[in-house]
C-alpha cells in the first residue's frame, strides 16, 4: 500500500503549488499527526531501543506527510473530480475482487505461482494466511464502494458488493476482518435508524475500552474462566489472549511514559515459549498454517496485535489519548458534516472497521498499515464531495471544497 500512496501523494504535488496544498491542510489531523511522531522521538530518551525509536519517528512523519498532502488535494476536488475517483475506485475494486475470487477457488494458484516465481521454489506458501492484509484492505475500502454507489441511488450494487467480500473473506483465515466488517454492518443499519445516538455508543465504548485495555487485558488468565472455554476457539485464538495479557502486564510496568516507540521488538520476555502453557488449555483445533507452519508461540511476537494496547505498551498514557484523539476526531466530525443518512453512516462503518481490525490484528506502526489507513482518509474526503453525498442534492456545492469540508 506505501507505493500506491507515495505515487498518488507524488501526482498533486507535481500538479498543484504548495500554496494551494497548505490552504486545503487538514491542520487538525497534521498536528496530532506532528505531536504523536514527536512523542514518539522523544520516548527515545528513555526507550529500550533508542536508534529503533527515532528510526520509526521518523516513518511515521515522513508516511503522515506524504498522507496529508494527498488529503490536502482530496480536499480540493470538485464534483467532477470525485466522480471520476469514485469511478476508478469501482472498478479496481471489482477486479480486486475476481482475483480474490479466481484464488479463493484455486487455493491461491496465482499467488504461489508468483511467489515461487519472484522468490524461489522453497519459498513457504500458506495459502489459508496469504491474503490477511488483502481481506484487511477489502473489508475497510469495500465501504468506500458503499460511499459511491448509495448517491447514484444503487443500494442493490452497494449490498450485492458488500455481500461478496463479506463471502469471500469467510473463505480465508483472517477472522479479524470477518468480525470488523460484521461489526462495521451493524454499525451502519444502527447509524441508519439513529446517527448520533450510535456514534455517541460507538464513542464511548471505544474510549471506555481503550483507557481500561490494560487493565483488562491482565485478568484474561487470572481464575478458571478461559481453562472452561479453550476448548471452543482455536490455538490462535488463545494464543492472542496470552499476547495481550502478556503486553497489558508490560503496560502497567510503565504506564505513563510507556517502554519507547516500537520497544515491543525488544520487549523484555516477549520471546517466551507458551506453547505448553496453551496446550495445557486444550483448545479446540491448531489452525496455525494449517499444520505447517508450528512456530514456537512466543508470549508476544514482535507486536501486541492490539492498537491500543501497543500505543499503552509503548507510548504510555499519553500515546494511549493520542490514538483516541484521532478516532474520537474522526467519529465526532461525522455528525456535523450535513452527509445524507446513509451516506455518513458509510463513514461511520469505515471507521469502526478499520479500528476493530486495528484492535484484533498487525502492528499499528507497519507502513502499510499506515498507508492504507491514509488511503482510506483520502477516499472518505474525495468522495464526501461526489453528486448526492449531501442530504439535499446539491453535492459537494454546498460549501467550497478547500475551506468547510472534511
Amino acid at each position: 500500500m506505501m507505493p500506491i500512496l507515495l505515487v498518488a501523494t507524488a501526482l498533486p504535488i507535481a500538479i498543484l503549488d504548495r500554496r494551494t496544498l497548505l490552504a486545503r491542510m487538514p491542520w487538525g489531523a497534521a498536528a496530532l499527526m506532528a505531536l504523536l511522531a514527536a512523542w514518539g522521538a522523544l520516548t527515545a530518551l528513555w526507550s529500550i531501543d533508542s536508534g529503533r525509536s527515532l528510526q520509526l519517528a521518523a516513518q511515521i512523519a515522513g508516511t503522515g506527510l506524504a498522507g496529508l498532502a494527498l488529503w490536502s488535494a482530496a480536499r480540493g476536488l470538485d464534483a467532477q473530480g470525485a466522480t471520476a475517483v469514485g469511478n476508478s475506485f469501482i472498478a479496481g475494486l471489482l477486479v480486486a475482487l475476481a482475483l480474490l475470487g479466481f484464488e479463493v477457488l484455486t487455493e491461491g494458484m496465482l499467488t504461489e505461482f508468483l511467489r515461487h516465481t519472484l522468490q524461489g521454489p522453497d519459498t513457504l506458501f500458506i495459502y489459508s494466511v496469504a491474503f490477511n492484509r488483502t481481506t484487511s484492505v477489502l473489508a475497510i475500502f469495500v465501504w468506500l464502494a458503499v460511499l459511491v454507489l448509495l448517491p447514484r441511488q444503487r443500494p442493490l450494487a452497494a449490498l450485492a458488493i458488500v455481500a461478496a467480500t463479506f463471502f469471500l473473506l469467510t473463505r480465508l483465515e483472517n477472522s479479524s476482518s470477518v468480525v470488523a466488517l460484521a461489526i462495521g454492518a451493524v454499525v451502519f443499519l444502527a447509524s441508519t435508524v439513529n446517527l448520533k445516538r450510535t456514534l455517541r455508543v460507538v464513542s464511548v465504548l471505544i474510549v471506555a475500552g481503550g483507557l481500561a485495555s490494560p487493565f483488562i487485558a491482565t485478568r484474561i488468565t487470572e481464575g478458571k474462566s478461559l481453562a472452561q472455554v479453550a476448548s471452543h476457539f482455536p490455538t490462535s485464538f488463545l494464543h492472542r489472549l496470552i499476547i495481550w495479557n502478556f503486553a497489558g502486564e508490560r503496560s502497567l510496568e510503565r504506564p505513563f511514559f510507556g517502554w519507547g516507540l516500537d520497544a515491543s521488538r525488544a520487549m523484555p520476555g516477549r520471546a517466551t515459549d507458551m506453547t505448553a502453557e496453551i496446550n495445557t488449555l486444550k483448545p479446540g483445533s491448531d489452525n496455525r498454517g494449517q499444520g505447517v507452519r508450528n512456530d514456537a508461540l512466543q508470549a508476544m511476537p514482535l507486536h501486541p496485535h492490539n492498537a491500543m494496547l501497543q500505543l499503552w505498551l509503548e507510548l504510555g498514557l499519553p500515546g494511549a489519548i493520542m490514538g483516541l484523539l484521532g478516532v474520537l476526531i474522526a467519529l465526532g466530525r461525522i455528525a456535523g458534516l450535513g452527509l445524507s443518512r446513509r451516506h455518513a453512516a458509510a463513514v461511520a462503518s469505515l471507521v469502526v472497521t478499520a479500528v476493530v481490525i486495528a484492535l484484533l490484528s498487525y502492528g499499528i506502526w507497519q507502513i502499510w498499515w499506515m498507508a492504507t489507513l491514509w488511503l482510506a482518509g483520502m477516499g472518505l474526503l474525495a468522495l464526501a464531495r461526489a453528486p448526492g453525498t449531501f442530504g439535499s442534492s446539491g453535492g459537494a456545492s454546498r460549501s467550497s471544497p478547500g475551506t468547510t469540508s472534511p
